[in-house]
């Protein structure tokens, strides 16, 4: 290779050097000066004639193309070598420096006789300073020194051309997130999705109680592009740093440029980008990968919280994560979501407000002086927060029985504005008298008609969900743009048929454009209980949002006109209609244009992810919560929780009643609005409008049901998220 050649040059010319300097020492006790000085112009010539010899021989040997030139082949070397050596310019720059200095020193010497040290030196001044030459003697001299001066200023152009692209490249590696990230106890996301921002901002909004964080994002995407998107989203960062780098997370190299084994929490999103399979195996690597990593400090290494798009590669993800590992199934949460808004409006919005940092959310710790009291009486110890279960290791128990006592290493579950918001007070005296109230009977899920509109890849899971929540009887349509064969095909391929279903009886497919009026009157859309609107998994979010828009604004229109042929300019009856959004921008205009209910599923799935990568725990608390197993957040009608119209009773009396019925009252909806108020402030103030919401224990269906509450009015608005329903029910005390 030319830079292998251009070394052994360099130290060819070293050692020319030391002979040079060696026979200056020698020859003036030999010949005169003037013949010393003819003898070093030799040495000099012949090793330089010596050198271009061999480089030329290499050349012809290297590159034996015929019918090329000389110049061409040394272009074609000077290319290679530059382009591929990081070495090569300096190099270069330093061989020039040392031939013009080498070469200089005898010709100066031999035409104006002197020693050849002082011959070198006065080289070296005029190539490194082109002024000093200026009072040199007219003749020879002048003009040998009018050669190295303009030698050494095309030298100079060199090192200023090396340094600029030396400073221009670090700008370039800086711009492009290639340096080390040098940070500690941060959150670490890798890759980008639809779902990075709005966890940017709520994990900005947990950052906010510890003074600033810092994020880091490792990314394929280059680092400007996601600052300006960062930047666009108009984040507030409440004191939180946020670092971009450019790279993958299947790169070992750009794993440790991230500092990955000294974060607090890791997050790998899934790539939308790629097939379902293609990208849980993706995620499988880089599990493996930081797997690998934190291997060498098992003690202070961080949890890795997974997104999985298929819920049936969820084990081997984490059985290659082990312990530290936390999958989070998002198309499941936001199915699960989505059917329990269908049953029970506001739901979304009740669980986007838990999950949401921006308000009242789950926290949990040790109380040592709560120790040995039982859960009935801790219950009512809390005036700004709502206890709802305890933690003894990794297992989460939600809504205890009253006789549960609290043990020592064991972590209170609470709903609270902020970690350090709450205190325990005095035992409340409403525990035990809840006012001789007579629990009602629950009424049971009901027998319904339901429509889908669009479809999912995991529609199976979606019906199956559905079948959970509806009473006997429940009829269910499905249209989108697949055919009927195609719709029955994939659900029995999927393994679903109408044995697997316990209430729901009747599956009806339908081929039509979700987007096509005529389509849409074909069904009658008047007649159906609830109506979900899915989104288009194949478009991007702002695609999919203007036609789930579009089905929107068609379905109530159509709905509205039919009920008022029917019924009148009055109806009493507004089917439910529950649209899935993706881009925030989309939930304004839906609020404007209409009050249908909504699930902001991105939104959702990123303050899920949020919490859990703040703390592990909470994923047992979030996805007892989500499903048909355990407890679930639920509404109630205040109605059932007063013994007459018009009982003014206090927060704390209800949450006495509610203790009959093996109940956690959380919240409420106020009376007339669609806000949703979790941990009411003023507990023992008894002048309140209510609407009473619930998380509800499937578990012991036959003898006992338990349940978290959300629901009660006029007290101070207070916003959180996760995942529930709420509706508004009109029903008043006060």
């Amino acid at each position: 290779m030319l830079g292998e050649n251009a070394v052994g040059l360099l130290s060819h010319l070293v050692i020319l050097l030391g002979i040079s300097v060696v026979a200056d020492l020698l020859l003036p006790y030999i010949v005169s000066e003037e013949v010393a000085a003819w003898i070093q112009l030799a040495i000099a010539s012949g090793g330089l004639a010596l050198d271009i010899s061999r480089l030329i021989r290499w050349l012809r040997e290297t590159h034996p193309t015929q019918n090329v030139s000389l110049t061409d082949q040394i272009g074609y070397a000077l290319d290679n070598w530059l382009s591929t050596d990081t070495s090569a310019k300096p190099v270069a720059l330093l061989f020039a420096t040392l031939l013009l200095i080498y070469l200089g020193g005898p010709i100066l010497a031999v035409a104006e006789p002197q020693s050849l040290f002082t011959a070198w030196w006065s080289a070296w001044t005029w190539i490194s300073d082109p002024g000093t030459h200026a009072d040199v003697e007219p003749g020879m001299p002048r003009l040998i020194a009018f050669g190295l001066t303009v030698g050494g200023m095309l030298v100079f152009a060199l090192l200023v051309g090396i340094m600029s692209d030396e400073i221009s490249e670090k700008v370039d590696d800086l711009k492009k997130g290639k340096s080390r990230v040098l940070e500690k106890d941060h959150t670490l996301i890798l890759g980008w999705s639809d779902k990075t921002l709005p966890m940017i901002r709520e994990l900005c909004l947990a950052n906010e109680s510890r003074t600033g964080g810092t994020i880091v994002i490792l990314s394929t995407m280059e680092k400007e592009e996601m600052e300006d998107l960062i930047e666009d989203s108009d984040v507030d960062f409440h004191g939180t740093k946020i670092v971009c780098r450019t790279g993958s997370a299947l790169n070992p190299v750009a794993l440790e440029k991230v500092s990955c084994t000294s974060a607090r929490a890791i997050i790998c999103l899934a790539s939308k980008d790629q097939s379902v399979d293609a990208s849980d195996a993706q995620q499988l690597r880089a599990v493996l990968l930081l797997k690998q990593k934190l291997r060498n400090n098992p003690a202070n290494s961080p949890h890795v919280v997974v997104e999985v798009l298929s819920i049936d590669n969820c084990d081997v993800i984490m059985d290659a994560g082990e312990s530290r590992c936390v999958i989070v199934q998002s198309h499941d949460i936001i199915g699960r979501l989505m059917v329990t808004t269908t049953r029970q409006p506001l739901m979304g919005q009740i669980l986007a407000g838990l999950l949401s940092f921006d308000g009242p959310e789950f926290y949990m710790r040790p109380w040592d002086e709560l120790v040995g009291r039982t859960f009935g009486d801790i219950l009512f110890m809390f005036e700004d927060a709502v206890p709802v279960g305890i933690r003894n290791g990794n297992s989460v128990i939600l809504n205890p029985p009253d006789d549960r006592i609290l043990r020592p290493n064991e972590d209170l579950i609470v709903i609270a504005e902020d970690d350090d918001s709450y205190l325990p007070t005095r035992q409340q005296s409403f525990r035990n008298n809840p006012m001789h109230f007579r629990p009602q009977p629950r009424p049971g899920p009901r027998r319904s008609r339901i429509l889908f509109l669009n479809w999912r890849r995991d529609m199976d899971d979606l019906v199956m969900q559905l079948d959970e929540q509806v009473g006997q009887g429940t009829v269910l349509y499905i249209m989108s743009d697949k055919s009927r064969e195609d719709q029955m095909m994939i659900l029995r391929k999927d393994g679903l048929s109408l044995k697997s279903l316990r209430h729901i009886t009747t599956i009806q497919h339908k081929e039509g454009n979700t987007l096509n009026r005529n389509d849409l009157k074909e069904l009658k859309l008047e007649e159906f209980d609830n109506i979900l609107i899915l989104s288009n998994e194949s478009e991007d979010r702002q695609e999919a949002d203007s036609r789930s828009l579009a089905t929107l604004l068609m379905v109530k229109s159509i709905q509205q006109k039919r009920l008022v042929d029917m019924h009148g300019p009055n109806p009493t009856k507004y089917p439910s209609v529950v649209c899935e959004i993706l881009d925030p921008q989309t939930q304004q205009l839906v609020q404007t244009i209409s009050s249908s209910d909504y699930v902001m599923s991105n939104e959702i799935v990123s303050s899920y992810i949020s919490q859990v990568a703040e703390n592990k725990y909470l994923h047992s608390v979030l996805s007892e919560l989500l499903t048909s197993q355990g407890c679930e957040l639920s509404l109630r009608e205040i109605s059932l929780y007063t013994n007459r119209p018009g009982e003014s009773v206090s927060f704390w009396i209800l949450q006495a009643r509610a203790r009959l019925m093996n109940e956690i009252i959380v919240g409420y909806v106020p009376e007339g609005t669609r806000e949703t108020i979790l941990n009411p402030p003023n507990k023992a103030c008894s002048e309140q409008s209510c609407h009473l919401a619930f998380v509800e224990n499937h578990e012991f269906m036959l003898s006992q049901t338990l349940y978290l509450y959300i629901r009660l009015s006029s007290f101070p608005k207070k916003k959180k998220s996760i995942t529930a329903s709420t509706l508004n029910f009109p029903f008043r005390f006060s």
